[in-house]
């Protein structure tokens, strides 16, 4: 076989199944259109005009989680092949005017309070939806706790002196990639982040004011002009310094790394990306090596007894980034602490980003797929290090009456070592 020939044949689907059984979507409608080899199959067929809105809802119903690129025997990137069908196509269903302009407001911070804030203002209108209603579902998105922004954002509270000035006489031991959600709507994220930084280095992170959402929204959307403008502006405002990013969102941290393929090859701007890559550090993995190097003693502050920890697994670092022992290690220096699993594994919470505006229903579905398992477990916390999912397992118990707390990472290691207090 010619290597042109053995290429086409690697890069095409043997339709083994194996995509199949591990998609959240699949395991929730019983669908084979919305696997990897339905959307496959799909592609090879159809022409551009062939293209109607029903191809669009097929393609928008896809978390893009990776789960299919992790199990197929080929490695085909389905996700992308998703994400890339996607740009230019106006009819997709899932691109709905909610998803739309949230989309918008994840980049630009003032539309993100406002839409916010008008959201809360109207809450009163749930109690005359339907409990089924799909525009409550929608809506409900906003009514979280944790969407009550604060007066000022983690960044735009930061002393503005000089930042060039800043980085170099503080000798900072790293930079801070903050990511939307601890910026602008749980900050509470990014103090605990920046608490833990001065803990184990001596040194606060430094967090460049020019610091914009990382683009995965954009992306997953398929709008590749937006995706690629903000990975500039993030690039940029981080080569003031050449320390290493800690970033303290796992989806933030995943997309992040795909940088360099947003742009053309051997491009000026692919090479700044890779070498923004290079300077990356995943929330656990960070401080599981700093404590390591540095010896950090971990003093445990909590005297409350045996606390019962679930670490829920972000999709987004279970593949591809493969980053799952971590985070476990760093709870298991607490004697306090249990670790508490999931007898078949770690499942997807069903928020892929703004998959759960476009599609609340199977968000809905796939979320309490998962609780269904997880509330036969003695659990006291929840803990993750991605925002989406923190979002969705703080509305998934609520909606079920449980009183389980859930917490960023950070906050959790905070309150074990008492930083807090």
């Amino acid at each position: 076989m010619s290597s042109e020939a053995k290429k086409k044949s690697s890069s095409e689907c043997v339709k083994c199944g194996a995509c199949t059984v591990v998609c959240p979507v699949f395991q929730v409608t019983g669908s084979e259109t919305y696997t990897a080899r339905g959307r496959h199959h799909l592609l090879k067929v159809l022409t551009e005009s062939d293209r109607t809105s029903a191809y669009g809802e097929i393609l928008s119903k896809c978390l893009l989680c990776g789960a299919c690129k992790d199990a197929c025997s080929r490695g085909l990137d389905t996700p992308q092949l998703v994400i890339s069908s996607r740009i230019g196509f106006s009819k997709l269903t899932g691109s709905s005017f909610l998803k739309h302009i949230s989309n918008k407001a994840l980049v630009q911070p003032t539309l993100f309070s406002g839409l916010v804030k008008a959201a809360q203002a109207g809450e009163h209108l749930l109690a005359m939806l339907p409990k089924n209603s799909g525009l409550r579902m929608r809506l409900a998105f906003f009514r979280d706790s944790d969407l009550q922004l604060p007066e000022k954002g983690y960044i735009e509270s930061l002393d503005s002196n000089s930042e060039a000035t800043q980085a170099a006489n503080d000798n900072k031991v790293c930079s801070y990639f903050v990511g939307c959600y601890a910026n602008h709507m749980k900050v509470e994220v990014a103090q605990a982040t920046d608490k833990l930084v001065s803990y184990t280095t001596g040194s606060r992170p430094f967090a460049p004011r020019d610091q914009a959402c990382c683009g995965l929204p954009a992306h997953g959307a398929g709008d590749a002009d937006m995706a690629r403008r903000l990975a500039e502006q993030n690039i940029s405002a981080f080569e003031i310094t050449n320390t290493p990013i800690l970033v303290s969102c796992d989806s933030c941290y995943s997309h992040l790394n795909k940088y360099p393929e947003l742009f053309e090859e051997g491009s000026k701007w692919q090479k700044r990306a890779h070498d923004f890559v290079k300077r990356l550090q995943e929330f656990s993995n960070y401080f599981d090596k700093v404590l390591a190097e540095q010896n950090v003693e971990v003093v445990e502050q909590n005297k409350s007894g045996r606390r019962r920890i679930f670490y829920h697994d972000p999709c987004h670092l279970r593949f591809g980034n493969e980053f799952t022992e971590a985070s476990r290690r760093l709870l298991s220096k607490f004697p306090s602490v249990q670790l508490i699993e999931l007898p078949g594994g770690p499942q997807c919470c069903g928020q892929g980003g703004l998959f759960q505006l476009a599609h609340p229903d199977l968000s809905i579905k796939i979320r309490d797929h998962l609780l269904d398992e997880f509330l036969k477990l003695p659990v006291d916390t929840v803990t993750t290090s991605c925002s989406g999912c923190l979002l969705q397992w703080r509305q998934g118990l609520a909606s079920c009456g449980k009183s389980v707390e859930v917490k960023h990472l950070a906050e959790l290691l905070c309150e074990l070592t008492g930083i807090d207090s």
